[in-house]
C-alpha cells in the first residue's frame, strides 16, 4: 500500500489522496491514523481508489469510520476512480448509499498534478 498526500488549491480545504495495493486488515490500521488526523481537521477528502487491488469489509469500515469523523469536524469523505470489480461489490452490499462515489477520477475533480504529492 501507498499513499500519495496532499494536495491544496488555494484556500481550499480539499486533499486528493491516491491510494494503491490492497487495502485489507493488515493494512488497514496504518492508514487509518493517517487519515483520521484529517478527518478530524475538517478536510474534504477525496479516495481515489483507481490503483486499489483489493478493497476489503476492513477497508469499508476504516471509509465509514473516517466519514463520521470527518462530517462530525465539517468536512466529508468522497470515494473516486473505484475499479469496476470493487464498485460492483460496493452496489450490490449498498455502500454506495453510505459514502459518495463519484464516476470520474481525482485528477479530473482537482486537475491534479502527481508531482505535487507527498509519498508517505
Amino acid at each position: 500500500m501507498s499513499i500519495e498526500m496532499p494536495l491544496m488549491r488555494n484556500t481550499n480545504v480539499l486533499d486528493l489522496i491516491v491510494l494503491s495495493g490492497e487495502l485489507d486488515l493488515l493494512t488497514c490500521p496504518a492508514l487509518l491514523v493517517k487519515l483520521q488526523a484529517r478527518a478530524r481537521a475538517g478536510r474534504q477528502l477525496v479516495l481515489d481508489l483507481s490503483e486499489v487491488s483489493f478493497f476489503g469489509a476492513t477497508a469499508m469500515a476504516l471509509v465509514e469510520q473516517v466519514q463520521l469523523e470527518s462530517i462530525v469536524a465539517g468536512g466529508s469523505v468522497r470515494l473516486v476512480g473505484v475499479p469496476r470489480q470493487i464498485m460492483r461489490v460496493m452496489t450490490m452490499i449498498g455502500f454506495d448509499k453510505v459514502v459518495p462515489i463519484s464516476s470520474s477520477g481525482g485528477e479530473q475533480l482537482l486537475d491534479f498534478d502527481r508531482s505535487a504529492s507527498v509519498y508517505l
